[in-house]
């Protein structure tokens, strides 16, 4: 399955990809601050009421690795 037939098969998937890729390129090419303020962090949830870390930590990856990984098993569940 080419990269086309994978955006014309699943758009939103495809597309949720791009802004996880993107935002994870951006926390660790440019701004490390990003992932600090969208670190999952179970007191901050539910001591400081910071709800929006349970989304933003879906967005970013720790590292290059971490990021190559799951977009590799998001592919692969892509084609079962």
């Amino acid at each position: 399955m080419s990269l086309g037939d994978y955006i014309l098969a699943a758009p939103v998937a495809a597309f949720l990809l791009a802004i996880i890729t993107a935002t994870s390129l951006y926390a660790l090419l440019v701004d490390e601050s990003v992932l600090h303020r969208f670190l999952l962090s179970p007191y901050r949830i539910v001591r400081l009421r910071e709800y929006g870390r349970i989304l933003g930590a879906t967005l970013v990856h720790a590292n290059f690795f971490h990021l190559a990984f799951n977009l590799l098993a998001a592919y692969a569940v892509a084609l079962m």
